[in-house]
């Protein structure tokens, strides 16, 4: 495919060279030799979406359009291959301004074993270009190595095709602790992602390397807002070992009385499985209220649930917050630094030691 003279121009500009795709292999994925995960339909729908097209409940009109992004979907293998290309098509461009186009709508590659996973390529290209085929790796020794590949936060993506060496080994990787959709975690604009200046550099793609665990990612922006509709559909997920809810940043005053309702709509499919509820930290404009701490975690502690907890995330960023906000609200990659080394001990005590209760 020929691109515009604009795409050409500006990917010459930025660096960005087209790959050559001459002599390699293309596999599409799903593929069974690929660990897919942060999709958890998609062996019913075959599509890369995080909540299904048609639930039992109807979902919110923007939550339904936010989940065609791929925020926290990744794929996992290994390979001796020398060379990596990575091709993919994925949906139009919505600006924004407080989110970067790479942080929004670029891959991100990982490389090492589960613990030792290093970062080597965010795979860039013009905003408005939806087909693109870029090299993802290149080696000269052929070893095998384990690959770790984030999907783009805030863009939907049609479909994924990873170019090997003929003569090459693809084949799983190393498991992870726990199932595929062991931490689900629901959000907000900062849960999706907002504003890490690429994908792997979340909070919820931060823990997964960390904890060695995988996480699905359900922050849906302004629109995550606590419904128990979009509760009920959250609780389709199957093997699910805690659930994380941190929506309260949509709705501050107003957690206290959304939280229950929507953990008791978790708790008819889930009646056992541990539940952390987080509260947020402060905005530059909107500090957080003592009191509504106090609110939620009274109201959380009278629902007596062994397997609920709470976290109270109002000191994470530390004094120096404000420094740590992109445009005051959201997230810089420094503070979702912060709040993924505050949430990793928390939930490694969570599987520790179940049944505490609120703290």
């Amino acid at each position: 495919m020929i691109e515009p003279k604009e795409i050409q121009d500006f990917n010459r500009r930025m660096g960005i060279v087209a790959a050559d795709p001459a002599g390699l292999t293309f596999i599409p994925l799903p593929d069974e030799r690929v660990e897919l995960t942060g999709f958890p339909w998609i062996a019913r729908e075959h599509r890369f979406r995080r909540l299904p097209l048609q639930p039992e409940a109807a979902l919110p009109p923007e939550v339904d359009r936010l989940a065609d992004c791929t925020a926290g979907g990744k794929a996992r293998f290994r390979s001796n291959s020398r060379r990596l290309l990575l091709k993919f098509r994925r949906g139009p461009f919505e600006s924004c301004d407080n989110l970067s186009p790479m942080g929004a709508g670029a891959f991100d590659l990982y490389v090492g074993a589960p613990g030792r996973e290093e970062f080597r390529k965010v795979v860039r290209a013009h905003p408005e270009q939806r087909e693109v085929l870029s090299q993802l790796y290149a080696s000269s020794d052929g070893a095998m190595r384990t690959f770790t590949l984030y999907f783009p936060s805030y863009r939907s993506v049609e479909a994924v095709e990873i170019g090997i060496e003929p003569d090459a080994v693809l084949e799983p990787p190393e498991p992870l602790n726990g199932k595929f959709n062991g931490i689900a975690v629901y959000g907000s604009s900062i849960a999706q992602g907002a504003c890490a200046s690429r994908p792997g550099l979340n909070y919820i793609n931060r823990l997964s390397r960390r904890l060695g665990r995988h996480c699905v990612n359900l922050g849906f922006s302004g629109a995550g807002r606590g419904e128990p509709e979009v509760a009920a559909v959250i609780a389709e997920i199957s093997g699910v070992e805690l659930f994380v809810l941190d929506f309260e940043p949509n709705i501050a005053g107003k957690y206290a009385q959304k939280l229950p309702e929507f953990i008791r709509v978790l708790r008819r499919r889930h009646p056992d499985t541990p539940i952390l509820a987080v509260s947020r930290y402060p905005f530059a404009e909107l500090p957080v209220r003592p009191q509504d701490v106090a609110e939620t975690r009274a109201v959380l502690a009278r629902m007596q649930d062994p397997a609920l907890y709470f976290a109270d995330g109002s000191a994470v960023l530390g004094n120096d917050f404000g420094d740590c906000l992109a445009d005051g609200i959201h997230a810089t990659d420094e503070a979702f630094s912060r709040m993924c080394d505050f949430l990793a001990p928390v939930i490694s005590n969570i599987f520790k030691h179940p049944g505490g209760g609120p703290r």
